[in-house]
């Protein structure tokens, strides 16, 4: 954290009150620290990072600090990106809202403009707040005093390099000051993810201000720790004292009771882990899935039981192709397999047949979106049944394998191609909180790991579809 003489922060609070904007302790605390003056009468931090939970109140912080900027300050401009031209257009319309109700500031203003793509809000004297959505043709055209990216976690790296020559030509005379906020890091995060490992690691950390609300990962726990909750994962990520760690607006606009629907709905562990406590996901050239942890799950001697799941999975280079099982084992764990594989295409659909004669499978899941789509006419006219699975779906089913994984409900016969692609499986986000498996950029065949993905996901399918027909009916006394 830069050293300063005294801060601003307390300027933008009064302000924003006024403007019927009352901050919580947490925000309040933010300004603070992010405002600080040094010696020299410049901003201490030249970058600003708040990053933390959604809803938590991050969009009050850059109203408040917008508002100051814009009326006390005298900052001839001010931009706010965001990732999307929606979220730009949301913030402007609460900051106009906020000026707009406040006669002492409204009366400053001579004109708001609303076109879309062009938002913004400009003084009598001069001074102008804009909002825009990032786009590479936009980048050369951020120059202001101040620029906020919001929503830093989409913030390429190239649009970056293309907008801090422009901010060094500002500092020669002004005073410029970045600001950068955020939800937790995704894997491909890497401007966030810098930011966050200067802060921790203190290089080229003396001009940089970062402010994180998380809470220590299960994985980085000691067994001591983790005794606390009795070495129970699911109950660590239940602990209301957990929430409130990563959230600060715990109990202020986020209810536990929230928290409690958020954790019993659909969204996978790992998803809730990072939306919700602020863990990171892994970021660079790791496996996802710690090759310790999958070979503990390894049993050569594993054998299916009688529920039966397959999948067929085909490289995007269509050179090969690959079938997986899940079954349901006696003693409760998924039983996961790599039936088959070969080079071409050819022979998918009659080895399908036989293998439909022989397992009489629940399913056969194909990813219609995937190379092997172009099949399921094929399949379909030789009387395969095949389950197709949704994008939302599959990356739902990704997450749902993580999850299998770390809690060991699995058990795999130790398959060195299916070894060899678990090493490989990098996390590709798509959306706000889900993933895929990576393809891009991996030389590694992964097609056996998104083989077995999708067998699970079928066969987890078939469990929630079987409990749902059995509760059916049943009256509650």
């Amino acid at each position: 954290m830069p050293e300063c003489t005294h801060s601003l922060g307390a300027d933008a609070v009064d302000l924003a009150r006024l403007a019927g904007l009352e901050l919580d302790p947490w925000q309040e605390y933010a300004l603070n620290k992010a405002l600080g003056v040094g010696e020299d009468g410049k901003w201490a931090a030249y970058e600003v990072a708040i990053v933390t939970q959604r809803q938590n109140g991050k969009g009050s912080i850059l109203e408040a600090l917008q508002l100051a900027a814009l009326f006390l300050w005298g900052e001839r401009l001010i931009i706010h990106s965001a990732h999307e031209f929606a979220t730009a257009q949301e913030s402007f319309q609460r900051v106009r809202s906020l000026i707009e109700g406040c006669g002492v500031l409204s009366r400053e203003v001579a004109h708001i403009y609303t076109s879309n793509g062009k938002e913004g809000i400009k003084l009598k004297n001069g001074n102008r707040l804009q909002f825009k959505a990032r786009s590479r043709k936009s980048a050369r055209g951020f120059t202001g005093s101040r620029i906020i990216f919001d929503e830093a976690l989409f913030l390429p790296r190239q649009f970056l390099g293309a907008v801090m020559p422009t901010m060094a030509a500002v500092s020669k005379t002004g005073n410029p000051q970045l600001w950068y906020t955020s939800s937790t890091g995704l894997a491909d995060s890497e401007v966030l993810e810098g930011l966050r490992t200067r802060a921790v690691t203190g290089e080229n950390a003396g001009s940089l201000c970062y402010l994180e609300w998380s809470t220590k990962s299960w994985d980085e726990m000691t067994v001591s720790e983790r005794s606390h909750w009795d070495d129970d994962r699911a109950k660590w990520r239940a602990d209301p004292e957990v929430w409130r760690e990563a959230n600060p607006a715990f109990e202020i606009r986020i209810s536990a009771d929230y928290m409690q629907k958020e954790l019993a709905s659909e969204m996978s562990d790992i998803d809730f882990e990072r939306e919700h406590l602020g863990i990171w996901e892994r970021i660079g050239g790791d496996s996802l899935i710690p090759v310790d942890v999958w070979q503990s799950l390894a049993n050569e001697k594993s054998q299916p039981g009688e529920n039966i799941v397959l999948a067929l999975d085909v490289p995007p280079s269509r050179e090969q192709a690959f079938i997986a099982m899940a079954s349901i084992r006696d003693d409760g764990k998924t039983h996961l397999e790599l039936i088959d594989t070969a080079d071409g295409l050819a022979w998918i659909t009659p080895r399908l047949q036989q293998l439909q004669r022989k397992y009489r499978p629940e399913a056969i899941v194909v990813d219609a979106q995937s190379a092997a789509g172009s099949l399921l006419p094929e399949l379909k006219a030789n009387r395969v049944r095949t389950l197709q699975i949704s994008g939302r779906d599959y990356a739902k089913a990704c997450g749902q394998f993580y999850d299998a994984v770390r809690e060991k409900t699995l058990v795999h016969l130790d398959d060195p191609l299916l070894n060899e692609a678990i090493e490989a499986g990098r996390m590709k986000p798509v959306g706000d909180s889900l993933w895929r498996w990576a393809r891009k950029d991996i030389t590694t065949n992964i097609s056996p790991l998104v083989a077995v993905t999708l067998a699970l996901w079928g066969l987890q399918r078939g469990e929630m579809k079987r409990i749902s027909k059995e509760n059916r009916g049943k009256v509650r006394i």
